[in-house]
């Protein structure tokens, strides 16, 4: 990853730091708003992705969401004007 596409790493809680190193890779999901955990997570809430290496590790490679903050059924150019 070059200087210019560098990025900073988030500080993970331990406890998401050891559930990443127990799935060893993959992509580990910046969740905003507090969700039932017995659910799937919607995608709008879903920030980005940050890449695990094989130990479970950042690797510094992000993936922002396309879909954070969009409601399903909500158009923000034709929501209801405030009087």
């Amino acid at each position: 990853m070059s200087a210019q596409n560098a990025v900073t790493l988030p500080d993970v809680p331990s406890e998401v730091r050891d559930y990443a190193k127990q799935a060893g890779g993959g992509w580990l999901d910046e969740v905003v708003g507090a969700w039932d955990v017995s659910a799937p997570v919607p995608p709008h809430a879903v920030k980005g992705s940050w890449k695990l290496d094989g130990n479970g590790d950042l690797t510094g490679e992000y993936e922002p969401n396309p879909q954070y903050g969009r409601v399903p059924g909500r158009c923000p150019l034709h929501a209801p004007r405030r009087r």
